[in-house]
Order: C-alpha cells, then sequence, then structure tokens
C-alpha cells in the first residue's frame, strides 16, 4: 500500500476468480461413478486423503538405510539435548519453537548442495550426452517423479534413519511426538469436513519438515553411493579426466545417470524398489523419463524401457524450470521466458496493479 497498492477492484477480482476456480464441482469415487452431492464429495475427499496418510506397513529397513553412516556425534546430540532459555522462546513465532530452536542450531551438521551447483552440472551432462554420448555403452538420464513426496514419508523409516545417522534417543523422540501429533479437516468448498489422523507424512509449509524429508532423502542418495562404491554402478561424465556423477537431487527433482546397460539399468530399479518399499515413497511412472546419448541402439533402448517401466523421451525438456538442451541461439532457446513473463503482464487483472507491483510480480516470474 505504500508505494501504491490499495483496496482496489485488482485484489477483489483476483478473490473472487481464485475461489471460482477452486470450487469443486464433482469428483469421481473409486469406482470411476462421478458424483455431484455435496455429502458424497466430502466423503470422496476423506477418503482419498485417509488412504494417502496411512501407512503401508513398510518394510526392508537394513537394507535402504545400507549406505548411512553415523554423522551425528556426541557433542552434536549434547547441543540438540539443550533446552531453550525463555528468551529464546519469546522470541519465537510458534508454539514449536522448541524443535525449531534445536533443528536450526544443528542445521550446519547436514551437508547440502547449492541449487547453482546442481543446475550446472546437470546442464553440462545433458550437453555432454548430446553432443558425444560415452563409449561404446553409450548414457542415459533417468528423470524421476516422486508421487506426493511429504505425504508418503512413513514414520517408522524416518526414525530409523535418524537412529542410523546417530541421533539420540531424546532428539528422536522430540521428533517422533511432534510429527504424529496432528489431525487434518479440509476445506470442501468454503466449508470445513471430516477428521484424518494420520500414521504418515510430513506437513507441507512446516519449517521442520523439509530437513525431515532430506534425511529421508539422503538414505536414497547413500545408497546408489554404496553402489557406485562397490563398481556396481556406473555414473556418467563430462570429459575423461572428470568425477563420474551418479544423481542429482533437487527437493522432488531427482536425476539419476549411468551406463546404457541392461546391468546397470537393473541395479537402478532394484535401489528405486528398495527405497519405495522402506521409505513410503512412489516414483510416479507417468511422469518419470528416460533419455539416451545418441550411440545407444533402438534395440537396446526397448530393453531398458522395458526394464524401468518408463517412457523414453528425445531430451528432457526442463530442469528446474529452465531447458536442459541449449544449442548455439540462446535468443530462441530462452525466447519462452520472455513470452511467459509478457503474456502474463499483459492480462487483464494486471493492468490494475501499480508500477512497484508490477516490479514484484516480474522478480516473481523470473525467479519461478
Amino acid at each position: 500500500m505504500r508505494d501504491g497498492d490499495k483496496n482496489t477492484a485488482y485484489f477483489h477480482r483476483k478473490a473472487s476468480r481464485r475461489r471460482k476456480m477452486n470450487r469443486i464441482y464433482g469428483l469421481l469415487n473409486n469406482d470411476g461413478v462421478w458424483r455431484e452431492d455435496e455429502e458424497q464429495i466430502c466423503n470422496i475427499v476423506a477418503e482419498y486423503f485417509s488412504n494417502l496418510f496411512s501407512s503401508d506397513n513398510p518394510t526392508e529397513f537394513d537394507e535402504a538405510t545400507a549406505g548411512l553412516s553415523t554423522v551425528v556425534r556426541d557433542a552434536m546430540n549434547a547441543v540438540l539435548e539443550e533446552e531453550p532459555t525463555s528468551v529464546e522462546i519469546k522470541k519465537m513465532p510458534c508454539s514449536k519453537c522448541t524443535l525449531i530452536k534445536h533443528w536450526v542450531r544443528m542445521r550446519a551438521f547436514v551437508p547440502g548442495r547449492l541449487i547453482t551447483d546442481n543446475a550446472l552440472i546437470a546442464f553440462e551432462i545433458f550437453h555432454s550426452i548430446k553432443r558425444k554420448g560415452e563409449g561404446r555403452n553409450g548414457t542415459i538420464a533417468l528423470k524421476l517423479d516422486m508421487s506426493k513426496a511429504y505425504d508418503r514419508v512413513e514414520w517408522c523409516f524416518l526414525e530409523k534413519v535418524m537412529i542410523k545417522m546417530g541421533f539420540c534417543a531424546n532428539w528422536i523422540r522430540r521428533v517422533m511426538d511432534f510429527i504424529s501429533c496432528v489431525s487434518f479437516s479440509f476445506k470442501v468448498n468454503g466449508d470445513i469436513y471430516g477428521s484424518v489422523t494420520p500414521s504418515r507424512g510430513l506437513r507441507q509449509g512446516d519449517p521442520i519438515s523439509p530437513y525431515l524429508f532430506l534425511l529421508c532423502a539422503d538414505a536414497f542418495s547413500t545408497l546408489i553411493s554404496k553402489v557406485v562404491y562397490e563398481r556396481k554402478l556406473s555414473g556418467a561424465n563430462i570429459c575423461q579426466s572428470g568425477p563420474r556423477i551418479s544423481h542429482l537431487f533437487f527437493v522432488d527433482d531427482s536425476i539419476l545417470f549411468a551406463k546404457a546397460t541392461l546391468q546397470d539399468c537393473s541395479k537402478i530399479a532394484k535401489i528405486i524398489s528398495t527405497y519405495e518399499r522402506a521409505s513410503g515413497q512412489k516414483v510416479n511412472l507417468g511422469k518419470t523419463e528416460v533419455a539416451f546419448s545418441k550411440c545407444v541402439a533402438s534395440d537396446r533402448r526397448n530393453g531398458i524401457t522395458n526394464t524401468l517401466g518408463v517412457r523414453e523421451v528425445e531430451r528432457h525438456e526442463k530442469y528446474l524450470g529452465l531447458p536442459t538442451m541449449i544449442g548455439r541461439s540462446k535468443k530462441a532457446i530462452f525466447t519462452c521466458l520472455k513470452e511467459r513473463i509478457w503474456k502474463k503482464l499483459n492480462g487483464w487483472k494486471e493492468r490494475l496493479l501499480s508500477k512497484r507491483g508490477k516490479e514484484v510480480l516480474i522478480k516473481s516470474l523470473v525467479e519461478k
């Protein structure tokens, strides 16, 4: 409001448009029958989320966490067990201050990689695959899509991961108490309905959830690294003297690189299956894609796609919102970004924004 945006028609129209778009007029039930009655719609919603948040009784914890090692030492656990002072509690914005405060203290001990590192490495490998591939076998790039990643995290798997990493019992108990004390209701067409008590899943939007999800993803990462270390799986490299890259993770974007052989791809399929059974995660095969370097024969491509159960694409269209293959004409590649921003700015609703509001909109679109 200070910069020019006031309680104008823009905000009222935006809210009305969102309410109209979000209204549910009907849903298909589990039998494929279309239902439009309000009560039946609410029952379908409740049943869907009840199934989503119900545990699948996971197994194979030892196999799925075989790559993990103790990384949290006694000194770190001592910091985690410290109780926050009354001054610290008053400075926290919500009642979850104790857990969040402890977690902020230990964030320095959690290894991570910058998004720019992953993006640059991925683009270089994609460019290398497009240009020449690698040897007689060639290379694959498998882009995984995890279905409902946060919602499907099994609590018992998370607990096993924290134990394997060396977290102390008190800290684990606090985390488990925190994530298991929730119940969900549903807002259907403006009305609150139902109640579901989950037995798995992490709350999206909660400050601690991304870090807990990263612990689970680290089990997947180290499981792949373990197989690579044992020379049972090969990654990809940009040049002969460069390091081999087996996988890159960013939130729910995961890309695996390997030799285009049935042996390597069978090993990948086994790793994914083991991780799925233990963690509750589920690969969305409909959105998962595999791309091959140009030297891979068609019969081998068919065998690999059948082994992995995914579809082949000539190239992955986007990674982290940007094209994966960039040719000589940078202008042609990035024209789509310019057109998307221009189209958004020329929408009828955006004409009601002030200059400062349009500046915020441009920055928001560019960041996406």
